[in-house]
């Protein structure tokens, strides 16, 4: 005769994970294990920003490929977009996590460069990114040049009105060889011209506030009523 079978023990999911667990720690192991530097994006999906966080994911693991341990998508709500850092301290063997952007506090999202550059600033502040530094130093010498050239241009003599006599501003329309009749006035041809160049520069006004606007609302990003 056949020896009757042992009954089978059976284990509840939370009791494997004990044993796991203890097993693990017996052996000196840890069942979460993080590669560092490890960048987190966390991203509102009530806003649809997934397909930006992946993006700026793949763009930093382009660049910097094994010189980055992980990349994380993190999904959450509120309007939240930042991106973070943990890396090894340069004082210490302790780690720290650094906030690199923050579409609140620092207004919309960022560019790829200026992410490529600040996370560059940790991994490797020696490492030349190319093109990426070439474009940021246009970038910072143009605003350098910006500031100066407004100053001269609010303190001119023209803008002051101690320029030459006569001279026309930008902002004045000049009629040049106008034929009217002496004692007539302006001829209705004059008037005519003269009104449809005001339409034509108002139009060109509205059109630039609102390509203004646009671009505004493309740089802080479309945010859900919910996350409002």
């Amino acid at each position: 005769m056949t020896e009757p079978m042992p009954p089978i023990e059976q284990q509840t999911p939370t009791e494997r994970k004990q044993q796991v667990a203890e097993g693990s720690a017996g052996a000196g192991l840890t069942t979460a294990q993080v590669f560092l530097p490890r960048v987190t994006i966390r991203y509102c999906t009530q806003c649809k920003w997934m397909l930006r966080a992946a993006y700026f994911a793949q763009e930093l693991l382009s660049t910097f490929s094994t010189s980055l341990g992980e990349v994380a998508l993190i999904p959450t709500t509120g309007g939240i977009f930042t991106v973070t850092i943990l890396h090894a301290s340069p004082h210490d063997f302790s780690t720290r996590e650094t906030l690199l952007w923050d579409r609140k506090s620092m207004g919309g999202f960022p560019e790829v460069k200026q992410l490529k550059s600040l996370v560059r600033n940790i991994v490797d502040p020696g490492r030349d990114l190319g093109h990426v530094d070439r474009a940021l130093g246009r970038e910072n010498k143009a605003s350098a040049e910006v500031a100066p050239a407004a100053a001269v241009n609010v303190s001119s003599p023209e803008n002051t009105g101690g320029g030459r006599a006569g001279a026309a501003r930008p902002s004045e329309t000049v009629a040049v060889d106008v034929d009217t009749t002496p004692g007539m006035g302006t001829s209705s041809s004059v008037t005519a011209a003269s009104g449809a160049a005001g339409q034509a520069q108002q139009q060109g006004q509205e059109q630039q506030q609102e390509g203004q606007r646009q671009g505004q609302e493309q740089g802080q990003g479309q945010v859900c009523e919910d996350c409002q």
